[in-house]
């Protein structure tokens, strides 16, 4: 009766009342197993870490190998900043045959001396494990994610925010191994995202070139995009030469050989430089001309509520709009290579900077949310372009939807043409 009462208080919000109940309850039976998982629950409903830690070492006082226990009390210590308790728990928790699919990571630099003095650099590894959510590479309890892959892991499928403050450690839950890989392969990795193709895969191409590895298989996912597909064609891989892998999984590299991530790397013009060397068949090489407003209207989220009325302010200048998601990627890559000033929302098809010609102007509009965010700026930077920023908070509250990071925004059209003029004043002499 008395779980029962203190079950239904919790669910409806009571959790100091039913927290008062189970320690009178447990007072005069401290090694009720059913009342100590209700403490639990309870504790964990109300998000106090103190609260939370306690209800676990009641639990493991009487039953050490409880499961859930376990599982809280080593995301607790992780959530801490307590790294070696975190690892301690579980090591516990896999002694009793308990939590396998669990496991600790602490985040490393492949060869941190390389990184040092090199910056980027190819490495083999031998044995590893490659998560494909994220791309990041599993080595006894290091993961290589900076260099391999650079994704936020704190919220990949796998870790689900089981990270310390520092983003330095994670607890991953991971599935069986479905595939071992036994020839030489380059993690190359796969991503949906357009620019995130280009600048996290795409430019490891420049960093294999000239090395003995340059022409070894390359992973890939499975389910290539069409974007994905076309560069891969443009720059005349065969399909052959792909090793597709499932996402997300779990697969086993008997020989990695990893280009380090160039990705807002002082380096990153190895890459991007490749990348314009091998798709100058796409490029034109007259001089640039073009005034491009690249489009957001097809994407889902982060549009540009106001778009119609800066295009009719710009159309006048002598800009055309265009919807680089509805072209084929040779077209993106010619369309970017001819342009004087490219005008557009902070989105993916703004990684096609790297083909545009040094020297051109590029004004992204972005929103408070975003502006903290530095890789167009670096990349701008690497390619040579003079790039601005117009920053807008004016977001759509009357929409349904929480308000949150890619939220639709409006942007001053009066500043655009002001930047614009700032930049270019030949356009309005």
């Amino acid at each position: 009766m008395l779980p029962r009462l203190i079950k239904a208080l919790a669910a409806h919000g009571w959790r100091r009342t039913a927290l008062f109940l189970l320690r009178i309850a447990l007072i005069t039976q401290p090694r009720d197993a059913p009342l100590l998982h209700q403490q639990l629950r309870v504790s964990a409903q109300s998000g106090n870490p103190d609260r939370m830690a306690a209800a676990c070492h009641a639990v493991l006082a009487q039953q050490p190998a409880d499961a859930q226990a376990l599982e809280m009390l080593a995301v607790l210590e992780l959530g801490r900043g307590n790294k070696n308790g975190a690892r301690d728990v579980l090591t516990a928790a896999h002694r009793h045959g308990e939590l396998k699919e669990l496991r600790f990571f602490n985040d490393a630099l492949i060869d941190p001396e390389r990184a040092r003095t090199e910056g980027v650099y190819v490495a083999t590894l031998h044995n590893v494990e490659i998560e494909t959510a994220y791309w990041s590479i599993l080595d006894g309890e290091k993961v290589y994610n900076t260099e391999a892959h650079n994704r936020a892991l704190r919220n990949s499928p796998y870790v689900q925010g089981r990270a310390s403050p520092a983003n330095d450690a994670y607890i991953y839950r991971l599935p069986e191994v479905t595939r071992h890989i036994e020839a030489p392969c380059v993690h190359l990795g796969g991503d949906h995202n357009f620019c995130h193709w280009i600048t996290r895969n795409m430019v490891k191409l420049g960093v294999l070139e000239g090395t003995p590895h340059a022409s070894l298989p390359l992973l890939v996912n499975a389910d290539l995009r069409r974007h994905q597909q076309e560069f891969l064609e443009l720059l005349s891989i065969p399909d052959e030469r792909l090793i597709r892998v499932e996402r997300p999984a779990l697969v086993h590299i008997r020989e990695l050989v990893v280009p380090t991530n160039v990705t807002n790397h002082a380096k990153m013009g190895i890459g991007t430089q490749w990348l314009r060397r091998h798709l100058a068949h796409c490029m034109e090489d007259a001089p640039a001309g073009d005034l491009l407003f690249v489009s957001r209207s097809d994407a889902r989220v982060r549009r540009l509520l106001n778009e119609d009325e800066l295009f009719a302010a710009l159309r006048p200048l002598g800009f055309e709009s265009i919807l680089p998601g509805a072209m084929p990627v040779r077209e993106q890559i010619r369309r970017f290579s001819r342009a004087r000033v490219i005008i557009g929302a902070h989105g993916a098809a703004l990684g096609n900077m790297v083909f545009a010609q040094p020297g051109i102007h590029l004004i992204e509009l972005t929103t408070t949310f975003k502006a903290h965010i530095p890789d167009f700026h670096v990349l701008a930077r690497i390619c040579e372009l003079q790039f601005s920023s117009i920053v807008s908070d004016d977001y759509d509250f009357s929409r349904p939807e929480p308000y949150q990071a890619d939220i639709d925004f409006r942007v001053d059209v009066t500043q655009v043409l002001a930047e614009l003029k700032r930049c270019v004043p030949a356009l309005f002499a």
